[in-house]
């Protein structure tokens, strides 16, 4: 097959993207935008479970790109139930008027998945912005996201938030348009937040199709011969001598396995 483990592309974010795939089963909502999506690994995901994907890029990627160009000039509004943005924000200069535009383009009662990188004191040019679980709720909730029931999780190397636009909702102090289970001290709360009205903690196992004992990651791509390739898939490597484990998720467009991190 001529795959092996990719340390250029991953497949990050998969707990949020099966979160999101969750609330579009109950809602019956399937049209969804994946800003910043060129290599098409997450659209190719999301439409595997029945959802209907444009992306929008800076760039051509490997995928059909429906809008190339920045996303803060291209006009959305209203056009689908979802956006997704998986490791977007952090590269944004003003990350305050780019949630803006997120709240003005989602439909109402449509959901925003942002997902960021953990916070870290190691800096990057590439990242002018840091977030925490509890700096997106308030800068969700400053561009007019009630947030009584937003979903916040940290997994690996992604924090995540899953917003809906509702405006039914007002309120007269911030403090109201956040979810209960915060733990407050005086007018802060704690931001570093592990899980927070989140379902989804780990990959549903009947997806993944492969557990691996004992053979070496760079190997184990060679044992799923017996799987069906015309299908992607994740499946777990564990390396016995290490005494780690990983997932890996297989795209079958691209024949290349890839880290969920």
């Amino acid at each position: 097959m001529g795959c092996s483990p990719s340390r250029t592309v991953a497949f990050r974010a998969s707990l949020a993207a099966y979160e999101l795939v969750s609330i579009a089963k109950e809602s019956g909502r399937k049209r969804l935008l994946d800003i910043g999506g060129g290599e098409g690994i997450h659209k190719r995901f999301f439409e595997s479970r029945g959802l209907e994907v444009d992306v929008l890029d800076l760039a051509p990627g490997r995928c059909k790109v429906e809008y190339v160009g920045d996303y803060e000039d291209i006009d959305v509004a209203g056009e689908y139930d979802f956006l997704w943005l998986s490791h977007v924000l952090e590269h944004t200069r003003n990350p305050g008027r780019f949630i803006d535009k997120l709240y003005a383009d989602v439909r109402e009662g449509g959901y925003v998945c942002a997902t960021v990188p953990p916070l870290r004191q190691k800096m990057t040019f590439a990242h002018p912005v840091l977030w925490n679980g509890g700096s997106l709720l308030i800068n969700f909730v400053r561009a007019g996201f009630w947030c009584g029931d937003a979903r916040v999780a940290s997994y690996g190397y992604n924090t995540s938030i899953i917003a809906r636009k509702d405006i039914s909702r007002s309120w007269d102090h911030p403090h109201e348009a956040l979810p209960d289970g915060l733990e407050f001290d005086g007018g802060y709360f704690n931001g570093d937040i592990r899980w927070l009205n989140w379902t989804c903690r780990r990959l549903p196992p009947n997806d993944v199709v492969g557990d691996y004992e004992g053979i070496p990651v760079e190997k184990v791509c060679d044992t799923i011969d017996p799987v069906d390739l015309s299908t992607s898939f994740f499946f777990r490597a564990h390396d016995a001598r290490r005494g780690k484990s990983w997932t890996f998720y297989y795209d079958k467009a691209l024949d290349t396995a890839m880290r969920c991190v």
